[in-house]
């Protein structure tokens, strides 16, 4: 078990003796510990823990001497860590729940968050429930009585948070997808129940079938905007109401029944058209933007008169380690798994820290203006590739899945990243690597043998600034996108209130 995993700790405190003079369960919520979820666990200063402390021990001391608790009661607490004296706090992380609640349907569900009520009353509009504006649709089919093409929509194929359809979605032959689907209308909202945390909500723009495992929610009438409730039920508000309804512990899915009774805003049908509009205008914006930053390749124009020169004679490949034979071990160097390394980007950002003594041994490693390649696949088809700057002590280590070239002579590395992260090198190295199924390496020997253009060190600086130029501008726009994406969830925000 990791801390930055995902994964989330019940600790359960059982007490027979109290259990029979109470007719409650409590829940203690700790989200934050003292310490970040990187590996280093650098310490923060959010820390849930004391607060938890004092309300746990305070509860168990008043039930045990006899006293009701419930979540309108304050507990006293001591106003410094050095006070002589205490003053009364509101119970903030605790939740204390009647257990008729908790063993509502034969359940016992003991996710506290499931009954923690949330209502955003700041809001000018009326609450009403999801099944009162919304239904489910049933329509279900069998792919092979269908006539190709179609489009099949799976959970793969929604984008977190964002909303948008990745990868293949158009099947030729429907008999190649198996089992019953699910069937959608323009305009229907597709919701993937199956780790909702995921957040995974798109607003159909075409016909077609979907997994089983997405809700396909339609609107029961004319009061509700499909295309601004897509947004509501992405929201941060909704999906947070929504992981407090899950029910399994391997594979958490929300049931229809508990989605249909959380309670969302109904503004006026005009007022949702107008924040359509506002939300399709920045959207628009977006779009551009991520044309710009998706279709953006950097392109080196070869003059014939260049010299060719292989890999090896323009960088050391794989530098050894024993430059830093003599380094403390206590020393602390930059780390980078490869889930940290950018897609067609020519900078990295290392964002983890670890003693030398730590990786050393065992992982890859490299120093400031060296250029760190992916050799295995998917991510070296994906183009992870970037320059090493800031490093630690300039020193790095990272995943043993990178090949790492440090130019020699009169070579930049950005000239080097240009000449091998680039789609190019992709197509000429795949078919030369080897392994077997899913987990497939480019060669050292093909690295060291690509042949790149070599030209003086003048006109390498004048590319390399012109494309530097370049990126600054698609950089400018993934700015943009953030910006606007910003925009969107404020104007959501603003119907919650």
């Amino acid at each position: 078990f990791n801390p930055y995993s995902g994964v989330k700790t019940s600790i359960l405190i059982l007490d027979k003796v109290l259990a029979k003079k109470t007719d409650h369960i409590a829940f203690f919520k700790v989200e934050n510990d003292g310490f970040d979820l990187g590996a280093q666990r650098r310490e923060i200063d959010k820390n849930d823990l004391p607060q938890v402390a004092e309300e746990l021990c305070e509860y168990l001391t008043r039930l045990r001497a006899g006293e009701a608790v419930d979540n309108s009661q304050s507990i006293p607490m001591a106003a410094e860590p050095e006070a002589q004296y205490t003053i009364d706090k509101p119970i903030m992380q605790g939740l204390i729940v009647e257990k008729p609640k908790v063993a509502e349907g034969g359940e016992y569900n003991l996710s506290g968050e499931r009954y923690r009520t949330e209502r955003f009353i700041q809001s000018e509009w009326p609450f009403v429930r999801v099944g009162d504006v919304f239904q489910r649709s049933g329509e279900t089919v069998l792919p092979k009585s269908l006539l190709g093409p179609i489009t099949y929509v799976g959970l793969q194929n929604i984008t977190q948070n964002s909303g948008q359809l990745t990868g293949g979605v158009v099947v030729d032959n429907p008999a190649d997808i198996k089992s019953l689907k699910n069937v959608f209308q323009p305009s229907d909202i597709l919701y993937g129940k199956l780790r909702p945390n995921l957040n995974k909500v798109w607003l159909a723009d075409r016909k077609g079938i979907c997994s089983t495992d997405i809700f396909v929610i339609r609107p029961l009438d004319r009061r509700v905007v499909s295309a601004l409730y897509a947004h509501i039920f992405r929201n941060s508000h909704f999906n947070n109401a929504v992981l407090r309804q899950l029910k399994g512990a391997q594979l958490p899915r929300v049931g229809w029944q508990s989605f249909e009774d959380l309670e969302i805003p109904l503004p006026p049908l005009e007022v949702q058209r107008e924040i359509v509009s506002e939300i399709e205008g920045y959207q628009r914006v977006i779009d551009g933007a991520r044309a710009v930053v998706e279709n953006y390749r950097p392109h080196i124009i070869i003059d014939s008169e260049w010299p060719m020169v292989e890999v090896r004679e323009a960088c050391v490949v794989n530098p050894r380690k024993s430059e830093i034979a003599a380094m403390d071990g206590a020393k602390i160097v930059s780390f980078v798994p490869m889930s940290d390394m950018g897609e067609n980007r020519m900078y990295f950002d290392a964002k983890d820290y670890k003693c030398l003594k730590e990786v050393g041994s065992s992982y890859t490693y490299f120093k400031d203006n060296d250029v760190l390649i992916a050799k295995v696949t998917p991510c070296f088809e994906n183009g992870k590739a970037g320059i090493a700057k800031g490093l630690s002590n300039g020193i790095g280590f990272g995943s043993s899945e990178f090949y790492v070239l440090r130019p020699t002579g009169e070579v930049l590395p950005e000239w080097i990243f240009l000449c091998v992260a680039t789609p190019a090198f992709r197509r000429w190295a795949t078919p030369q690597m080897t392994g077997t199924g899913g987990l497939q390496r480019v060669p050292r020997r093909v690295v060291e043998n690509y042949k790149i253009p070599l030209p003086t060190l003048t006109i390498q600086q004048d590319i390399v600034a012109e494309i530097e130029a370049e990126q600054a501008l698609v950089n400018a726009n993934r700015k943009l996108i953030e910006r606007f994406e910003k925009k969107i969830q404020d104007a959501v925000g603003r119907v919650w209130g």
